[in-house]
């Protein structure tokens, strides 16, 4: 149960709006793989600690939900992903952003990847437009492009993202309608991660180290300095987790969105520091690093102002 207090310190966005302005507000993760060595050419393979190539797992921008706040409004919102691609979406899209690639010398021609996505005409209210859709999607409504994806790895998660006081989204074509939209992506493999690790970490400042204590989950903020982490506060309950969550989104968040993001994300770092034996650092993205994973665009029809709210971590293991 959360502080009565919590809501009102992270419910920052009022209510009532009096002026012209939308707010898309996001949140999604980047889980830093630091045991792969890439190969050249990374998008086809990296080498393992036997020098034996293997198929490539980037880092990936994992479930990253956004919801729309503020004025009403019908028009179209795209994402886009600077150097990688879009692996998952939901809904579909109304349009992809395809770009063909050079193949490596090893294969004759590569599928075209999807670097964007845009959804046409939406119209968002606060009011429930139409009755909301069962947790799994409509044949035809799949949210994959991979085929090697059969269901949706987030589907236990969906009922926290819906718990934003939101406005719902709409769209005419399909019926498709509910409180938030849903991508990953890969980042740019050109990339070396563990470099890009390192220069995210000094630029975040303050972290959240969660490890293994007395059999369960101990968390405490560090300070990330150079090649140091240290120690600021230890012995943080669920109400800290949360407040520092808010304080790295500025403050700007909805505390159900908040909510959301721990609930989505303990039982992964649960698991890995209590059955992995790990050690999980979690960190803020800065502004920058955000924008070099995807842009956001939200195009009304009713030509308002936009607002974009985003709070990306890092996750990984130190």
């Amino acid at each position: 149960m959360f502080p009565f207090l919590f809501p009102l310190f992270a419910d920052t966005v009022v209510a009532e709006y009096d002026m012209d302005i939308v707010y898309v507000h996001e949140w999604g993760v980047v889980e830093y793989q630091q045991g792969s060595l890439q190969a050249t050419g990374a998008r086809w393979g990296y080498l393992d600690c036997d020098a034996t190539l293997r198929d490539y797992v980037p880092d990936m921008a994992e479930a990253p939900v956004v919801w729309f706040h503020g004025q009403p409004f019908t028009g179209d919102f795209s994402v886009e992903v600077q150097g990688g691609m879009v692996t998952t979406v939901l809904p579909r899209p109304d349009t992809d952003m395809v770009e063909t690639l050079d193949p490596p010398p090893f294969l004759d021609r590569l599928e075209p990847q999807i670097h964007g996505v845009i959804w046409e005409e939406l119209s968002c209210a606060y009011e429930l437009v139409l009755p909301a859709e069962e947790e799994v999607p409509a044949e035809g409504q799949a949210p994959y492009y991979n085929d090697f994806f059969y269901d949706i790895p987030f589907q236990w998660a969906m009922p926290y993202w819906r718990q934003s006081p939101s406005m719902r989204i709409a769209r005419e074509s399909d019926g498709w309608s509910d409180s938030f939209l849903y991508y990953e992506c890969t980042i740019d493999p050109t990339f070396d991660p563990l470099l890009a690790f390192e220069t995210a970490i000094r630029a975040s400042g303050e972290g959240m180290l969660f490890s293994l204590a007395d059999g369960d989950l101990r968390a405490a903020v560090v300070g990330l300095q150079e090649d140091e982490i240290d120690i600021l506060r230890e012995g943080l309950s669920v109400e800290d987790i949360l407040v520092t969550l808010c304080e790295w989104g500025g403050n700007r968040f909805k505390s159900e969105e908040i909510d959301a993001l721990w609930k989505t994300w303990e039982p992964c770092i649960r698991t890995r520091c209590i059955s992995g034996d790990e050690e999980i650092l979690l960190f803020p993205l800065s502004p920058g690093a955000v924008e070099s994973i995807s842009t956001l665009h939200l195009e009304t029809d009713q030509g308002y102002d936009v607002v974009y709210e985003r709070l990306f971590l890092g996750l990984a293991a130190v």
